[in-house]
């Protein structure tokens, strides 16, 4: 135990069950990115990602590097969708090919600008 009083234990099959059933009554016209942030909300992202791509996830949603670098240690090659969870100036150092940026304020719009030359993605 790390020190805390409770924890949580997810069972696989239920959350293939609800990938499933959030697929099903989105349909294959909507593209579902599902947010991993936090180690996936402390159930590892490295555990969740690889379960969620085999469900029909299109891609996911990170803040940090390490969220992005789990996903991709777990060989899965889906989008991910990078948001910036604290200043805008930590977009360029996420950023990597096969990466979506986001922006929210002009900051990190000048980011966005900024990054996809090197991303080699048109602005």
């Amino acid at each position: 135990m790390d020190g805390r009083d409770a924890w949580v234990d997810i069972d696989e099959g239920a959350l293939r069950h609800n990938l499933r059933a959030l697929r099903a009554a989105l349909g294959t016209s909507v593209r579902i990115y599902l947010c991993v942030k936090m180690n996936a909300y402390g159930f590892g992202s490295d555990w969740v990602a690889p379960i969620a791509a085999q469900e029909g996830m299109d891609g996911f949603a990170c803040c940090d590097a390490l969220d992005a670098a789990r996903v991709r240690a777990a060989s899965v090659d889906l989008p991910i969708l990078l948001y910036p969870g604290k200043i805008a100036a930590s977009l360029l150092e996420l950023a990597q090919p096969g990466m979506i940026l986001t922006a929210h304020d002009a900051s990190s719009l000048d980011q966005c600008w900024n990054a996809s030359p090197t991303l080699g993605v048109a602005a």
